[in-house]
């Protein structure tokens, strides 16, 4: 018998909030409507009791309601919570770019490996990998429970589900024909490799159905690679027509220390639409105002919009995190390609210091070993400064017609061959006396 619990039943009509992992979204498994439908009450069930960990016990009265079952029929019941433990799933599809050609058993858990109904009440656990992640999900999206009830199929509640998330950002990725299929949980049906088939018995009918009974509209979107579909995403855009209770009208009517004030509900809405829980909503609004979020989020907008993004939420987060679109981030940008121009600036000017100093040195070096030299000893210096050339494969000398430039280049070689061939290793305690007695005084 389970402990003696403290029971809040919400109204049959009221609009019920499910953080639910995007991960657990994006499944590959064999689920009916109902098992669907139990998956998501049993995660909404855990949260509200989050500190129960290992086991969990709702009532069945409660669970009825949820399901949206008219009477208590437990033989339905007992079936699908009997169906539950023998379900393997595969899950994060699009999050962790699952290899679905692959034939091996990894990647695959049982959601909910014990279930079982009694005394009025249906037992179950949670796998303890997916329960730490239902706790502290990397990415969610928030689900109205009582929209669940008004799907009537499950291609349609999991197409609901994964076009949800893209609520308030305009649509979905494009998504591969067989992930696609993966998801609508059809790919071992050999009828839907026919894109004909899965077009007129999944896509079609399941975005009607959304917008015709639930709160977002679902428009299907597909890429061809010449005459042949390969991809499809989904335009999402909020249903004017939904007139059952909505999480939006829900939070609007909270009152609280962490709700938002009236006249910035739009703003509150539109964060929590992109996957920010309310307490990070919240904050975000204490800390920037309406228009450094609306920027920041139209930003994001964009860049969905462009393609090649997976988790719209956490793109947000970062953009909010990082003003990319706010005038903070533009100066800062140009201040960072201020700083590195001028430190590319200075260090060109030390190196062009370095080598003049160099150079000077060099030709002190040069100066002073010549003035040592007698009218023989010099004689012979060049003449070996003429075989050196000589050795030069090829010798600059002979490809120059000019009287100027042989005069130029004659000096710049015989520097290199004093440097090299005749003058001692200078010591650098030398060449900072030489500095030091040629720098400039003030």
């Amino acid at each position: 018998m389970p402990e003696q619990l403290t029971l809040t039943y919400p109204a049959r009509h009221e609009a019920i909030a499910l953080r639910k992992p995007s991960r657990a979204i994006q499944v590959k498994a064999q689920w009916s409507l109902h098992q669907r439908r139990t998956a998501n009450v049993f995660f909404w069930w855990a949260l509200k009791h989050e500190r129960r960990r290992g086991v969990f016990h709702i009532p069945v009265r409660l669970f009825c309601d949820l399901m949206g079952y008219s009477t208590n029929n437990y033989a339905q019941i007992r079936q699908s919570i009997a169906d539950m433990e023998n379900c393997r799933v595969r899950w994060g599809l699009i999050d962790d770019d699952v290899d679905l050609a692959a034939e091996a058993d990894t990647g695959y858990v049982v959601f909910f490996p014990r279930a079982l109904y009694s005394r009025g009440f249906i037992t179950y656990s949670i796998e303890s990998g997916v329960y730490e992640h239902l706790l502290e999900p990397d990415m969610f999206e928030i689900l109205n429970l009582y929209e669940q009830k008004q799907v009537s199929t499950v291609h349609a509640l999991s197409l609901w589900e994964n076009c949800s998330r893209y609520r308030g950002v305009g649509g979905s990725g494009w998504i591969p024909l067989e992930v696609f299929r993966a998801l609508m949980g059809v790919d071992h049906n050999p009828t839907y490799d026919a894109f004909k088939h899965l077009n007129n018995k999944i896509i079609k009918p399941s975005a009607r159905q959304i917008t015709e009974r639930t709160s977002i509209r679902v428009t299907p979107e597909f890429w061809r690679r010449g005459r042949t579909v390969t991809h499809v995403r989904f335009k999402v855009e909020d249903n004017p027509d939904f007139k059952g209770p909505s999480l939006r009208s829900s939070k609007k009517a909270t009152t609280g220390p962490s709700q938002p004030d009236c006249d910035r509900g739009p703003v509150y809405d539109a964060l929590r639409n992109h996957g920010i829980d309310d307490r990070g909503a919240s904050q975000i609004m204490r800390v920037h105002d309406d228009d450094y979020i609306k920027a920041n989020l139209a930003w994001t907008r964009d860049a969905v919009e462009r393609g090649g993004v997976e988790t719209p939420s956490g793109l947000a987060i970062w953009a909010l995190n990082n003003d990319k679109a706010g005038h903070q981030w533009a100066t800062e940008k140009k201040q960072r390609e201020a700083a590195r121009t001028q430190a590319e600036a200075d260090e060109l000017r030390e190196e062009a210091n370095t080598r003049r100093e160099a150079e000077a040195f060099l030709d002190y070096r040069i100066e002073q070993a010549l003035a040592g030299l007698d009218d023989e000893e010099t004689e012979k210096l060049y003449s070996a400064f003429e075989a050196w050339l000589d050795t030069r494969t090829p010798n600059p000398l002979r490809y120059i017609r000019s009287e100027a430039a042989i005069k130029a280049v004659r000096k710049t070689e015989f520097r290199a061959y004093m440097d090299e061939a005749v003058l001692p290793s200078p010591s650098q305690a030398d060449q900072r006396r030489f500095l030091s007695n040629t720098k400039p005084t003030e």
